[in-house]
């Protein structure tokens, strides 16, 4: 790859600034995926394995949410488990539980026939477990598994940071945990699929998805810990995002439905965008070309894009179904809707998130040593 593409020459401004562009532009990326995969009409790889954007969100979750509670560990010396589970809930409640409400009172109005219990279970995040309000469980579904994820990492944070192994070799630990919770989910998976398991319930499910959650984890012990390992990680960022891309590849030929892509490419997906993750943070400087300030713009939008579109999408189906202009007014849509929820709802959440509960100072997202630009905790 040229220096060009990865920004070593010429430096883009950022519309969102103090962010990291790079983490931005992965953002954006993952969430056109879904939107692609989502689509109605039209057939191709990107259409087959637009899901595989959601693999890209929890590696991304899993990094830079643990990398949250790593740098409070290294700036203060400890975790506060109930202010981080207060600040993760005034950015994903306010505008989750609008769209709930939003869509609720839709449905009300237009008599459509909903079950009420389907409903409980999207506001107590069981929806990837019990009947959901929405179709298939395909909407809330990794919400769930991310709040899942949110509840279960503080303590493991607390008990891995004072494990004397992790200590002494930070990085070898958190390679053999990821690598052997990898294995034993893969194995489940596999048997999952050996007894008939659908589809939905193997992609679905938090206990058969919280591997990618823990790769993303390692990757931040990898970037906070270990920052010697990093500039490796520069020299060779060609190799790795290359690696990355083909690791994710069977996805894009396979059906999602497809027993190789159940078990053993859902592992080659998190290791890929794995890679893709940690090759792309090593750019110094923002990222090049002309794509890159409109992904990292629909990247700041992600969460509330993603919450939005299918309501959004519905409401196209039902008035213009597959046709062009439907297409097109979908992503029209689904990108406006939710940068406007996002302005209404999410961000003066987060704005009294910062009054009631200061991120405590910027936190660099490079490790020492390093030239990244700093992000401040309160972007996330």
């Amino acid at each position: 790859m040229s220096a060009v593409f990865f920004g070593e020459r010429t430096r883009v401004s950022n519309p969102m600034g103090g962010r990291v562009q790079q983490l931005d532009v992965l953002r954006g990326v993952a969430v056109l995926l879904v939107l692609v995969h989502h689509s109605p009409g039209g057939e191709g790889a990107l259409l087959k394995a637009g899901w595989t954007g959601v693999d890209l969100f929890f590696v991304l979750s899993g990094f830079l949410v643990s990398g949250l509670l790593f740098k409070e560990h290294l700036r203060s010396g400890r975790i506060r488990p109930g202010r981080f589970y207060l600040r993760r809930g005034l950015k994903i409640y306010p505008n989750f539980y609008a769209m709930l409400a939003v869509t609720s009172v839709a449905l009300v109005w237009t008599r459509t026939p909903f079950e009420t219990r389907g409903l409980v279970h999207e506001a107590v995040f069981l929806q990837n477990y019990l009947p959901a309000a929405w179709w298939a469980r395909e909407h809330g579904w990794s919400l769930a598994v991310e709040e899942h994820f949110y509840f279960l990492l503080p303590p493991a944070l607390l008990l891995l940071l004072r494990w004397r192994s992790f200590q002494r070799a930070p990085l070898r630990c958190s390679v053999v945990l990821t690598a052997s919770l990898g294995a034993v989910l893969l194995a489940v998976r596999c048997a999952m699929v050996r007894s008939g398991a659908t589809a939905v319930d193997v992609l679905f499910l938090t206990h058969t998805r919280l591997d990618s959650l823990a790769f993303g984890v390692m990757l931040s012990v990898l970037w906070h810990f270990t920052p010697a390992h990093i500039e490796t990680v520069r020299r060779f960022r060609g190799g790795l995002l290359t690696a990355g891309l083909l690791l994710t590849a069977p996805c894009y030929v396979l059906s999602n439905e497809h027993w190789l892509v159940l078990t053993l490419g859902l592992s080659l997906n998190y290791v890929g965008y794995g890679l893709v993750l940690i090759a792309v943070l090593t750019v110094r400087g923002s990222l090049a070309g002309p794509l890159a300030p409109v992904l990292a713009f629909v990247g700041f939008y992600s969460y509330s894009i993603y919450l939005w579109h299918p309501p959004i999408l519905a409401v196209i189906r039902d008035g213009l179904g597959d046709r062009p202009l439907g297409i097109l007014l979908y992503y029209a849509g689904a990108i406006g809707g939710g940068v406007l929820a996002a302005r209404l709802v999410e961000l003066p959440a987060l704005r009294l998130r910062e009054r009631w509960l200061p991120s405590g100072g910027p936190a660099r997202l490079a490790p020492p040593g390093t030239p990244e630009a700093s992000t401040p905790a309160r972007a996330r």
